[in-house]
Formats: C-alpha cells, structure tokens, sequence
C-alpha cells in the first residue's frame, strides 16, 4: 500500500510499532506461583513429621502408650510377617483394580524398609486424572486469570504475596472404595511452579506450563490409631489392621516413606 508518509516518518512509526510489539510481550521462563507452609517430612517446627518416625524413634512413645498394647497383646505379639499380612488385608479392603495393585506395592516397600520416594506413573495418572485434581487446578488457573485480567500479567505481585493453595484431599465413598483414600488421603505438602509463561498484552493472550509436585506420607501418627484403631467398616478387622500397620512401622523394621507426584499441564487464555 501507498503511504503519504516520508520515508524518514514511516521508519519511525515502523519503529515505534515495533517497540509497542516488544512492550506488551511478557515473558517468564520460571516462577515458584505457591509452595505450602509445611514442608515434605518435616512438622511446621521443621523437625520429622510424626507420621515419618519409625523404631529408631520407639522411646518417644513405649511408656505412653503401654497400656494401649497390653490390652491389645494378642496383635503386639504377632510376627513381622503376621502383621504385614492383616496391613495387605487393610489395602485389599479398601482398594480396587488398579489402585489395588499400587497399594499393595506401596506396602511392599513400606515392609521391606526400601529407601526414596515412592514415584509411581500409575499413581500419577490416578491422582492427576481424578475430579478432586481437576477442581484444584481450576481454582489455581482461574487466580492466575483474575490477576492477569486485573492488569498485573507480570506477575511481580507474588514477589511478596504466593498464592494461597489449600490441602487437597480424597474423601468420600468412591475414593475409600478405590483405593486414593487410603494411600493418599491428604496430600501433605504441595509446590506449584510456572513455566515458560507467555503474555501478550496487545493481543491479550498467554500460556504457561504449570508444574505441579504433591508429597504425601506413607505412614501412620498416633492420631490415625485414635481415629481408625477400631474400625469395624469395611471389615471387622479394621481397626486392628491399623493397629498391625503402626507396630510395624514403629516397633518393629518398617520403614515409613514420602510419595512424591509430578505432573506438567499446559494452559492458555484469553483476555
């Protein structure tokens, strides 16, 4: 097309077309959006999270809780492999398909005191693929949208102020029936990470990856004995299955274990 324009002008205006282009892009190859107070393996004191001890750490309770098992004798005398067996009892009750075979092998490594996190690709695509998942990373994109939608798309606002990201958790009759009930539950601590954040003011669009990582706890408190030790649902033996899977772990060899998720998930919109 003809410009009236003088050359001189036009490179100007092609210029300063070109740096209003240039000032309304924002990228962001990395920022931590929201990390939980609580840390994976450690209380909020920043000592071993109670639900992580094992037998290295029997004095803490032996003389509190003396009562409890001489009532109780009859399990507290049972073999290491006599109690393994009632804890697979325990998973096989309460999981399904899948999710029973998962279980299973997260007990498996709990009783033979294998170290590392536990990292599962079954149990990812079981975790990230659920509907408790799907909501949490609703809630998560759409305060990303509210804040880019608010005119602070560069995000600097969480220099100071992360995001607020609650515990997610699988309750409810589906979850304690499949299985993500009793080996997940709660999940215990949670990072969430922003990659390659892309956003267009002019054309008013961006991207981003968001990097989720949830740790759990493979292992009991004394709390879960108070609240579970005498279970008679799904089976009689409930409680007491509890009850084989906590001297195991804190009277005898087993060793307790953080489970450790991971999944990438692109996302996008418009402004």
């Amino acid at each position: 097309m003809y410009s009236l324009l003088s050359p001189n002008v036009q490179s100007l205006l092609d210029e300063l077309d070109r740096k209003d282009a240039k000032n309304s892009i924002i990228r962001i190859p990395y920022k931590l959006l929201a990390e939980t107070e609580i840390k994976p393996g450690l209380d909020l004191n920043g000592k071993v999270a109670e639900d992580l001890k094992d037998v290295s750490y029997l004095k803490e309770i032996q003389n509190s809780q003396k009562k409890f098992w001489e009532k109780n004798s009859v399990i507290f005398k049972k073999s290491d492999n006599e109690l393994f067996g009632m804890m697979k009892d325990l998973f096989t009750d309460v999981s399904m398909f899948e999710m029973e075979s998962i279980g299973l092998d997260m007990c498996q490594k709990f009783f033979n005191g294998t170290k590392g996190n536990y990292m599962d690709k079954r149990l990812i695509k079981h975790v990230f693929g659920s509907d408790e998942f799907q909501e949490y990373h609703k809630k998560i994109t759409n305060s990303i949208k509210a804040v880019i939608y608010e005119g602070t798309a560069d995000l600097k606002f969480l220099n100071n102020k992360p995001l607020y990201i609650p515990r997610m958790s699988f309750d409810g009759f589906i979850n304690n029936a499949m299985g993500l009930g009793i080996t997940i539950h709660q999940v215990y601590a949670t990072k969430i990470e922003l990659i390659n954040y892309f956003c267009d003011l002019k054309r008013k669009y961006w991207t981003g990856t968001f990097r989720y990582t949830l740790y759990d706890h493979f292992g009991l408190d004394w709390n879960d004995i108070l609240l579970h030790g005498e279970d008679y649902k799904p089976s009689p033996n409930t409680g007491n299955h509890f009850k084989a899977w906590y001297l195991l772990q804190r009277y005898r060899k087993a060793k307790p274990f953080i489970v450790e998720l991971k999944k990438d998930i692109y996302s996008d919109g418009k402004f």
